[in-house]
């Protein structure tokens, strides 16, 4: 089983069982992203890692995603 159907098939299920429907829908919008760091940045944003995820964003295709982090954390 490759590393796309696993996140598909334990990290969804595994909180559409636990009711965090938030996580659910969070996984749902970036379950398509091939690029590994982006999709880990991500996963790291979600789960309050900040400074993991802006590390995965700035190594990723896309490290633009590195400000919106920066940005979130001091909005909130």
């Amino acid at each position: 089983m490759n590393d796309r159907l696993l996140f598909d098939f334990i990290a969804m299920r595994v909180y559409r069982h636990i009711g965090d429907v938030g996580m659910v829908m969070s996984l749902k919008t970036i379950k398509d992203i091939e690029d590994r760091n982006l999709l880990s940045g991500f996963i790291a944003m979600f789960l309050e890692n900040f400074n993991t995820a802006q590390d995965l964003f700035l190594a990723s295709s896309h490290p633009s995603a590195a400000l919106e982090v920066g940005l979130n954390i001091h909005v909130c």
